[in-house]
């Protein structure tokens, strides 16, 4: 990706997203030259956090560390790695 798209990117991702996440993003971008060299923060479901400090874009503490968005809350598909998003007494019918 060459250095005019990059910029072209961040500067959408700028104004599109929350405040709250622009750094986090710009830097990542940025940080790797707009190449990914790992699978580090390609998952946008979770993120290693300590437990109930998550950010305000995935709220969700799964108790372990983890944090997901709350659309992803009994919604029959584990995606905390403990299964505490489908725990029977967080969804209840």
């Amino acid at each position: 990706m060459s250095v005019k798209a990059a910029l072209f990117i961040s500067t959408i991702l700028l104004t599109v997203l929350p405040s709250n996440i622009r750094t986090f993003v710009v830097m990542d971008f940025f940080s790797n030259n707009g190449i990914s060299k790992s699978n580090e923060n390609q998952n946008p479901k979770k993120e290693e956090v300590d437990d109930e400090k998550c950010p305000s874009w995935k709220p969700f503490s799964c108790l372990n560390g983890e944090c997901i968005s709350l659309h992803y809350i009994c919604d029959g598909s584990p995606d905390c790695s403990n299964n505490y998003d489908e725990n029977k007494r967080l969804c209840t019918a």
